[in-house]
C-alpha cells in the first residue's frame, strides 16, 4: 500500500509542481520501499549531523548499512515524495 500511495502522490504532484519534480523518477517498488523504511529507522537510531554523512567514505563515520543499500540521490528523491498520509 505504501508503494502504491507514494507513486500515486508523485503522479498527482508532478503536474502541480513541474520544477520541483524535474529529476528522473521511476516508480517505487516494494523492495525499494523496504530499504527506504529500514534506512529511515536506522538514521533515527544512528544520528549524524548531516544527511550526506551517511555516504561518506571516511572510516570514522562510514555507514555501510546505508550506503551499500541505497545511493543518496535516491533516498533524497524518496524523502521528498514519500507521503505517509497518502
Amino acid at each position: 500500500m505504501m508503494t502504491v500511495e507514494t507513486n500515486r502522490y508523485h503522479m498527482q504532484q508532478k503536474p502541480a509542481n513541474p520544477s520541483k519534480h524535474n529529476s528522473e523518477w521511476s516508480p517505487v517498488d516494494v523492495e525499494e520501499m523496504k530499504a527506504f523504511t529500514g534506512i529511515t529507522v536506522y538514521m533515527g537510531i544512528v544520528k549524524l549531523p548531516w544527511l550526506r554523512m551517511y555516504w561518506r567514505t571516511d572510516v570514522l563515520i562510514q555507514q555501510q548499512a546505508v550506503s551499500s543499500i541505497m545511493v543518496s540521490h535516491t533516498l533524497h528523491a524518496n524523502m521528498e515524495i514519500f507521503s505517509p498520509c497518502g
